[in-house]
């Protein structure tokens, strides 16, 4: 069955904001979107290893931070309620917690960590309203293709980032007018800069 809200989260630096989300209000979205810890500087509070701490039940599940022993965490990590008033107790509540998805009136939580490997990349989050949405057979369902989503999203993101590195070459070598060609010998093929061609006056 359709849940009211999905959301994909997945890691930008040291933060994990909403990479793509619908069924969420606009203010949810705007207050949630960060999970990092900050002091009262505004500073990110970083752990003994010096990865940024995350918040909320989301950073509980991308940070690895389960007990297996808790009914709500499965064998993987994930985290599923489907009466998420029970989780405002305090034997369920840590001081990361934020639980603004109980006060949205969200009853019915699943949250599936995107594992490429060993790397946590990011989190799938399914709401809603209605209690009752989720068994523990679908929540393993949803792991299955969890895992699926995290390796295409993995090879997206390693993709958009040498997009970005080689953007960010191209903008120095035209900032310091240097002209940089390479040459294939064995096809022939010849690729150069535009400084080059200006340099050299080629069309």
């Amino acid at each position: 069955s359709q849940c009211q809200a999905v959301a994909v989260r997945l890691g930008r630096g040291y933060d994990f904001p909403y990479f793509h989300a619908l069924g969420f209000s606009e203010e949810f979205l705007s207050c949630e979107n960060n999970l990092c810890a900050r002091d009262c500087f505004g500073e990110v509070i970083r752990d003994s290893t010096g990865a940024a701490t995350l918040e909320c039940r989301c950073g509980d599940v991308i940070s690895g931070r389960f007990d297996t022993a808790q009914p709500f965490f499965t064998a993987n990590g994930s985290f599923w309620t489907n009466n998420a008033s029970d989780h405002q107790m305090p034997a369920c509540r840590t001081q990361l917690t934020r639980a603004r998805c109980i006060s949205e009136g969200y009853q019915s939580i699943a949250l599936i960590a995107l594992k490429a490997g060993r790397q946590r990349i990011g989190l799938l989050q399914l709401n809603d309203k209605r209690k009752g949405r989720f068994t523990l057979e679908n929540i393993l369902l949803w792991e299955g293709l969890a895992n699926h989503l995290a390796v295409a999203l993995a090879r997206f993101l390693a993709e958009e980032t040498l997009r970005e590195s080689e953007q960010r070459l191209m903008q120095a070598v035209n900032i310091a007018r240097l002209g940089i060609f390479e040459h294939d010998h064995a096809t022939g093929v010849f690729h150069h800069s535009q400084t080059f061609r200006a340099i050299y006056g080629l069309d």
